[in-house]
């Protein structure tokens, strides 16, 4: 949703600037225009209503149910509940606690960082229900096997959220980028 939010604010600036850079600049010419547009589209209107009664009505609806769904299901996006950020603890019994995403992502980052041939890790963590999804960005050695490093993130991605923070473990995502070969002196 962060991007489509984005998306729709750089298209509604975008337009505003030209909009406002147009008014600015040729301000008498601008409203004229406007004012033409404006009139031909309410003739066109009511040329509409006397010819096709029903068809003007049926639009006009059309318009408003369109205008309903779509900037109200927008609207429903933008002020729904966000996720809490936390995740549940498995605990036996009554009890009841919840770890911050932030506090699982520190501890990964740095467990992570510890491995060998791990020159940078950066790890995303995001609720899903019960469940926590991870996604890791290792950067290594340029000498290293990918199948057994990647083997080594997984488990020890899966040791630090089940069994150090009891969380359950839903997805794990491991992206894998080496870092550069030292050239050699000439």
């Amino acid at each position: 949703m962060n991007v489509f939010n984005r998306l729709i604010a750089i298209l509604v600036l975008i337009a505003l600037l030209l909009l406002g850079a147009v008014i600015g600049a040729i301000p008498f010419m601008a409203l004229d225009t406007a004012r033409g547009a404006l009139d031909w589209a309410a003739l066109a209107l009511r040329q509409t209503q006397e010819a096709r009664p029903a068809l003007f009505v049926v639009g006009q609806v059309a318009v408003v149910v369109a205008s309903l769904a779509i900037f109200g299901f927008l609207l429903w996006l933008e002020m729904r509940r966000p996720y809490s950020g936390s995740a549940p603890l498995s605990l036996e019994g009554e009890a009841q606690a919840d770890v911050t995403l932030d506090s699982v992502v520190q501890r990964l980052n740095w467990h992570l960082a510890q491995l060998a041939d791990v020159t940078t890790a950066r790890a995303r963590v995001r609720g899903r229900g019960r469940l926590v999804d991870v996604e890791i960005e290792i950067e290594t050695a340029p000498v290293v096997e990918v199948p057994m490093k990647t083997e080594e993130v997984v488990a020890v991605a899966r040791e630090v959220v089940e069994e150090r923070m009891g969380l359950h473990l839903g997805k794990i995502n491991v992206r894998m980028r080496h870092a550069p070969f030292a050239s050699r002196p000439a």
